[in-house]
C-alpha cells in the first residue's frame, strides 16, 4: 500500500521451523578366568600334564588320565563353586597307584564322600592332578562346564524296540524351572533319517517332554542317537528362565549314543494317515505396528505320519488381515493391515492343512482339508510415538514485525499421542535462540532478546520437537528422548511505519506574490514514498489551530514547489 506523508514520511517479513521424530545381549562362548581361589602355585609341570581329557554331564565330571599314567601317588583336585558362587579347592581322589582310565566325580568332597555337595548343572569347574610325593609337581588346571540339560529316553518296552504307533519320549531336565513359548524340538537319528521330537508338555517346570510317534518305515537296529546340543528353539520358539522371563535358558547337553535298549522297528508303511495339529487351539502374539509381511508368533505346524508334503491355508473371521506361508505354516501380517492395539487387540483365524492325498494315499485332484486349528492372534501394546497434527512438515507460521517478547507466533504447533501420554515440546534448529516454546501447549513465542524487523530479517527457521517421555515398552524414561520433530518456517510480515519528516526545508525566490520551497527526502524505510503533503500559513506568528494551515497542491515525489498567489504582509 502506498502512502502520502504530510511533509513527513512512512513502509512485510518471513520466518521458518523443523521436526525430528530403544535386548538382550548373548555372551560369546569362551573359557572364563581361573578364580583367584584356585591359584596357589605359579609353576605347573607343563612337560607332563598327566590328564588326557575331561568331560561332563549335568551332574558329573570325568577325568581321563594319560596312558601310561605317571608313576607314584597322585591327587585329583577340583576347584568348584558353592551355591553362592564362592570357589574353593577340594581333594577328590587320592590314588596311591594310579592306572590309566577315567575317574568320575559326582561329589565335591574330600575322598569323594557322598555326603558332600553334588556336582551341579551349568556350572564352571576346574580340575588338576598333583603328585603327593613332592609339592611342586602338578598339572595345569583343566576347565570344564557341566551341561545345562540332561536328556533321557522313555522305555522301549520289554523287547527294547519302539514299534509303529509307539511314542518316543525325550525328557529334558533343567537345573531350574523354564517356560516354553512356541514349539521347540529335538532332532534325532533313526537309521539314516533325521526325525524330530516336538515339545509336548512340562512348561513351566524343570522337566520338558518332547515326543515323536513311530510310523511305518522307521527302522534303527542299533538304537536312536541324539547329537550333543541338538535341542533347538525351532521357528522362533523360546525356552526362558521362569524366574526371569527375558533370559534364555542354556540348552547345552551331552549326546545320547546308540543303545540296544532303544531300537526302532516301525514295520512297513501300509496305511495312509492324515496330518494332525497337536491341539485344537493356539494363541499367538504379535506387536502392534508390525509391518506387512512380519511374522505372527511361531509357525503353526501339523504332523503327518506318512511324511507327506503338507500345504497350509487360512480361513476364519479375520482371514483378510493375514497371510500364511503354504509350506511352513508361518502366519504373517497381510498387505494393508495396520495392527493397532488401541483399536483392535485380538483377531481370530483358522489354519487348515492338507496332505493332498485320499484315504488310500492317492493324490487328490482337488485337495481336501484334513485338519484345522483355531488361532487367536493377540496384539500386544507398543508405546505409540506422538504425531504432529499438521503432518510431517515443513509447516509455516506468521507474525508481525515489532512484536513484543513473549508474544505468540501464530497457532500452537501440536501433536497427538494415541496412548494419551502427556507431551512435552521443545525447540531446536537454526533460529531456535530467537524464540521460546511453551513446553505444554506447543505455542511458539518471541524470545526475550529478539527484535523482529521485517527489513532486517524477514524469515526464520526452527524445529519443534516432541516427546511422550516413554520408551518403546511404555516405561518412563529417566532422560526423555525426542520422538518426533517438524520443520517450521516463520514469516515476519511488514508493518507500515510512519515516514520521517523531510529535512533541510529551504525557502528561496520569494516575491510579493510567491516563493519557492525545496527539501531533502526522508529515509525510505517503510512503504514506498509516492508524494508529499505541503501546507503553509500566512502571518507573523505560528498558527494556534489546525484550521489556520493552508494546503498547497503538490503531486509526485518532487522535492521543490512554488507557492503562488500570496499576499504581501502589511505592517
Amino acid at each position: 500500500m502506498n502512502r502520502r506523508p504530510s511533509i513527513f514520511i512512512a513502509g512485510v517479513m518471513t520466518l521458518v521451523l523443523l521436526l525430528i521424530a530403544t535386548a538382550q545381549v548373548q555372551a560369546q562362548s569362551m573359557e572364563p578366568t581361573l578364580p583367584a581361589a584356585c591359584i596357589d602355585r605359579s609353576n605347573p609341570d607343563t612337560q607332563d600334564n598327566w590328564i588326557d581329557s575331561v568331560a561332563s554331564t549335568t551332574t558329573s565330571l570325568t577325568v581321563t588320565l594319560k596312558d601310561p599314567p605317571r608313576s607314584g601317588g597322585i591327587n585329583i583336585q577340583a576347584c568348584a563353586p558353592s551355591d553362592s558362587g564362592v570357589y574353593s579347592r577340594t581333594w577328590i581322589f587320592i590314588l596311591a597307584n594310579p592306572v590309566a582310565g577315567s575317574h568320575t566325580i559326582l561329589y565335591i568332597a574330600n575322598d569323594h564322600n557322598p555326603s558332600g555337595a553334588t556336582v551341579k548343572p551349568a556350572r564352571d569347574y576346574w580340575v588338576r592332578v598333583i603328585a603327593y610325593d613332592y609339592s611342586d609337581n602338578f598339572s595345569e588346571w583343566y576347565y570344564i562346564r557341566t551341561k545345562a540339560v540332561a536328556l533321557t529316553l522313555n522305555s522301549a518296552g520289554s523287547d527294547n524296540t519302539y514299534q509303529s504307533g509307539d511314542e518316543i519320549e525325550v525328557t529334558a531336565t533343567f537345573g531350574e524351572s523354564v517356560t516354553v513359548t512356541g514349539s521347540p524340538r529335538i532332532p534325532f537319528t533313526v537309521g539314516h533319517e533325521t526325525e524330530h521330537a516336538d515339545y509336548e508338555s512340562g512348561s513351566p517346570g524343570t522337566e520338558l517332554v518332547f515326543s515323536y510317534t513311530v510310523v511305518g518305515g522307521d527302522l534303527d537296529t542299533d538304537g536312536i542317537e541324539i547329537a550333543a546340543n541338538a535341542l533347538e528353539n525351532h521357528g522362533g520358539s523360546t525356552i526362558n528362565l521362569t524366574s526371569s522371563s527375558t533370559v534364555e535358558a542354556a540348552l547345552d547337553h551331552a549326546a545320547v549314543t546308540a543303545s540296544a535298549n532303544h531300537k526302532v522297528d516301525g514295520g512297513a508303511a501300509t496305511t495312509a494317515t492324515v496330518p494332525e495339529f497337536p491341539a485344537d487351539t493356539i494363541t499367538l502374539a504379535v506387536a502392534e505396528n508390525t509391518a506387512t509381511g512380519g511374522n505372527v508368533g511361531v509357525a503353526v505346524t501339523a504332523v503327518d505320519r506318512d511324511r507327506d508334503t503338507l500345504t497350509y491355508s487360512l480361513s476364519g473371521t479375520d482371514v483378510s488381515s493375514f497371510d500364511i506361508d503354504s509350506a511352513s505354516g508361518q502366519i504373517t501380517v497381510g498387505s494393508g493391515t495396520s495392527l493397532n492395539y488401541e483399536q483392535k487387540n485380538s483377531y481370530s483365524v483358522t489354519v487348515e492343512v492338507t496332505d493332498s492325498e485320499d484315504a488310500d494315499g492317492n493324490p487328490e485332484a482337488t485337495p481336501t482339508i484334513d485338519d484345522t486349528i483355531a488361532v487367536t492372534i493377540s496384539v500386544t501394546n507398543v508405546n505409540d510415538a506422538p504425531v504432529f497434527t499438521e503432518g510431517t512438515g515443513p509447516i509455516s507460521r506468521t507474525t508481525q514485525e515489532n512484536k513484543a517478547a513473549t508474544s505468540r507466533v501464530g497457532e500452537a504447533v501440536t501433536a497427538t499421542d494415541e496412548d494419551g501420554d502427556t507431551l512435552t515440546y521443545s525447540l531446536s534448529g537454526t533460529d531456535a535462540s530467537s524464540f521460546d516454546i511453551d513446553s505444554a501447549s506447543g505455542h511458539i513465542t518471541v524470545g526475550s532478546d529478539t527484535s523482529l524487523d521485517y527489513e532486517t530479517k524477514p524469515s526464520y527457521s526452527v524445529t519443534v520437537e516432541v516427546t511422550d517421555g516413554k520408551d518403546d515398552s511404555g516405561d518412563e524414561e529417566s532422560s526423555p528422548t525426542v520422538d518426533t520433530t517438524i520443520a517450521v518456517e516463520i514469516s515476519v510480515t511488514n508493518v507500515e511505519e510512519p515516514p520521517e519528516s523531510p529535512t533541510s526545508v529551504t525557502v528561496t525566490g520569494a516575491s510579493t506574490s510567491s516563493l519557492a520551497v525545496s527539501w531533502t527526502a526522508p529515509s525510505d524505510l517503510g512503504a514506498r514514498l509516492d508524494g508529499y503533503d505541503v501546507r503553509y500559513y500566512q502571518g507573523t506568528s505560528s498558527p494556534s489551530t489546525e484550521s489556520q494551515w493552508i494546503d498547497h497542491a503538490h503531486s509526485g515525489t518532487g522535492k521543490i514547489t512554488t507557492i503562488s498567489v500570496l499576499t504581501k504582509n502589511h505592517p
